[in-house]
C-alpha cells in the first residue's frame, strides 16, 4: 500500500481516491464474508484494512466504502467498532450540511444537490445506528429534522417535490 499507513505521510488526490477504492473493495469483501458467515475472516479484513489505510491518513467517509465497513461490525455484532465509524460518518456529513447551508442563497442553489447527498447519507447513518442504540437513533432522528428543516428554509428540494 506504498506506505500510506506512515503517520503524517502526505497522500495527493490521485492517491487518496486509490485508498478510498481499496477501502471501498475491501469493504464489500468484508460484507461478502459476513453473508456467507464466515465472520473471523471479515474481521480479518477489517483490522487489516485499519492497518494498511488508517482513518489518521485516510479519513473515513461516505465515499471511502466506511458506511460498509460499519454494516458489517455491525452484522458480526461489534456495536462499538460500528458506532465509532457511524460517528465520524455523522459528523462529517452534518457539517458539510451546516456549511452548504450557511452559503448566501446563489452558492446555496448551486451546491443543492451535494448538500441533498449528505442529507441522504445522514439518512443511512440514522437507519443503521438506531438498529444498534435506539437512544442515540432518536437524538440524531431530531437533530435530522432541524436539518431538514433549515434545508428547507433554504430553499432545498426534498425528493421528487
Amino acid at each position: 500500500f506504498g506506505g500510506a499507513a506512515t503517520k503524517g505521510v502526505y497522500l495527493d488526490e490521485t492517491v487518496m481516491r486509490m485508498c478510498y477504492t481499496h477501502r471501498r473493495i475491501m469493504a464489500r469483501l468484508a460484507i461478502q464474508l459476513v453473508s456467507e458467515g464466515k465472520d473471523k475472516q471479515a474481521t480479518e479484513v477489517l483490522r487489516y484494512m485499519e492497518k494498511v489505510l488508517p482513518s489518521y491518513n485516510i479519513p473515513h467517509n461516505y465515499s471511502s466504502g466506511s458506511l460498509d465497513m460499519a454494516r458489517a461490525w455491525a452484522a458480526m455484532g461489534n456495536e462499538q467498532e460500528a458506532m465509532n465509524l457511524i460517528n465520524q460518518l455523522w459528523k462529517n456529513s452534518q457539517q458539510y450540511v451546516v456549511w452548504y447551508c450557511n452559503l448566501n442563497d446563489q452558492q446555496f442553489n448551486l451546491s443543492e444537490d451535494s448538500c441533498y447527498m449528505h442529507i441522504y447519507i445522514l439518512n443511512q447513518l440514522l437507519q443503521l445506528g438506531n438498529g444498534i442504540d435506539e437512544e442515540w437513533g432518536a437524538k440524531r432522528e431530531a437533530t435530522l429534522s432541524k436539518i431538514l428543516d433549515a434545508f428547507q428554509a433554504k430553499g432545498g428540494r426534498l425528493g421528487a417535490e
